[in-house]
């Protein structure tokens, strides 16, 4: 699955932040002072699809004080939920603020409370819509997207307001590859609520069905749309349409949507992963350096490891060494959330065709998307296992969104019956990056 579905969850999931009283803002473009975000990147409009939009410049607090807020947020709800486990709007705001810090540091750590925070909710509360909806919020979020629908399955028995579950049922079925049905619940959703979040899975969705010119469109009118003086929405929307440009080959614009996202979160550990796959080596380098701290997620310090190879062999053989114990750890943690990340790392950088093999396949079975049925054609190709591959390769070519890499990949594999010939597919961003370009509605905060 694409960078531009997994971030949409994410962002319908979490929630505004206000800003701080007094908080300082800056415009795009020219200089401020260090503690402003700002973006010297000038709007951009994708080749594939032109538009009579013009993304507005936006003013937005600097990240220090978006991140402080959101830090101070989670320790006071933190507080309240100890004194009062049973409120679970408490806890749902607490589960959303989480959620958002993980997908912005890349901290493993607050998927796992926001995991621990919804699970037993239902246990609790079975009569509350509210807590079935909480409870599939964080199993999407990990990727557990069968059990995530079930519980949207009841939780619409408990309620006759599907404005409750209809955009999180869409995210899901989006991420378990139901792109026709998810995309009846979307646009109904956007065209009732056209507010940033809802544009923007929308277009994410649209994206992945192919639909570039729509996609590009809805993505520049959540642009429009972005009122809050926090970066984080606004981030948010850029990195899913930068995923998108990345997809379809157009790196320039990619590039520089992931620089003006990068301007305003400078520590946004899956924006700067991006990025950095398409700056050269030194730059690459220089952006992720500092943001590989303890906690860092695997897949940056992949990056961070691959680029320092690039430059000097065995220079990056330490943050390889980190990357491949952090996804041993993690995906003993939450096998689902990081298998496709981890299958890529060890398809590639990682070296490890047994283990890209196991997480490949356990992706595949969480979801049957064109990206996950070419991650498993890969492994099942470079394990040697051509039988095995022929038959995953029968089954992905009934898919109606079927990439053109995906059919690539299946002609290449030369099984009886594959097709004579594929469209080409878009170049791959770079040989550094360990991941495919992530998307929203994957539901995951990652």
């Amino acid at each position: 699955m694409t960078n531009s579905l997994r971030l949409a969850f994410c962002l319908s999931a979490s929630v505004a932040l206000p800003a701080c009283s007094g908080c300082e803002s800056a415009p795009s473009g020219g200089t401020a002072p260090a503690a402003l975000s700002t973006s010297s990147v000038a709007p951009h409009a994708s080749s594939s699809a032109a538009s009579p939009v013009v993304r507005p410049e936006r003013r937005t607090t600097s990240e220090g004080i978006a991140l402080a807020n959101l830090d101070g947020q989670i320790a006071e709800l933190e507080r309240h939920v100890v004194s009062r486990p049973g409120d679970l709007s408490l806890r749902s705001e607490l589960v959303g603020r989480l959620l958002l810090r993980a997908r912005w540091l890349g901290h493993a750590t607050d998927l796992a409370r926001a995991v621990e925070l919804g699970e037993p909710a239902p246990d609790a509360h079975a009569d509350a819509v509210e807590a079935w909806l909480l409870r599939a919020r964080t199993r999407a979020a990990a990727h557990r997207f069968a059990e995530a629908l079930a519980d949207l399955d009841v939780a619409a028995t408990k309620t006759r307001d599907a404005g409750l579950w209809r955009a999180q049922r869409g995210s899901v079925l989006a991420a378990l590859g139901r792109w026709d049905e998810a995309l009846v619940l979307l646009e109904e959703e956007r065209k009732l609520w056209p507010k940033p979040a809802n544009l923007m899975m929308e277009a994410a969705l649209r994206a992945e069905m192919g639909d570039a010119a729509t996609a590009q469109r809805l993505f520049m009118h959540a642009e429009i749309e972005h009122r809050d003086p926090s970066p984080i929405e606004l981030v948010t929307i850029l990195e899913a349409r930068a995923a998108a440009s990345e997809r379809e080959g157009e790196l320039a614009t990619a590039s520089a949507l992931y620089r003006e996202a990068s301007a305003r979160l400078p520590r946004h550990a899956h924006v700067a992963t991006h990025l950095a796959a398409l700056l050269p080596p030194s730059e690459g380098i220089a952006l992720l350096a500092p943001l590989a701290d303890e906690q860092a997620d695997p897949d940056l310090l992949a990056t961070l490891g691959s680029l320092k190879e690039l430059v000097e062999a065995g220079r990056g053989a330490g943050e390889l060494a980190r990357a491949s114990r952090r996804f041993d750890e993690l995906t003993a943690k939450l096998p689902q959330a990081y298998a496709d990340h981890a299958a890529h790392f060890y398809l590639g950088a990682g070296k490890n065709g047994d283990k890209a093999l196991r997480h490949a396949l356990v992706n595949l079975e969480a979801r049957k998307t064109p990206e996950a049925y070419e991650l498993a054609l890969r492994a099942l190709e470079v394990s040697g296992m051509k039988p095995r591959a022929c038959e995953l390769a029968a089954e992905a070519s009934t898919l109606r969104y079927a990439t053109p890499s995906l059919r690539e990949r299946i002609r290449g594999l030369g099984c009886a019956g594959a097709p004579a010939s594929a469209p080409p597919s878009a170049s791959p961003a770079s040989s550094v990056s360990a991941h495919a370009p992530s998307s929203p509605l994957s539901a995951a905060p990652r």
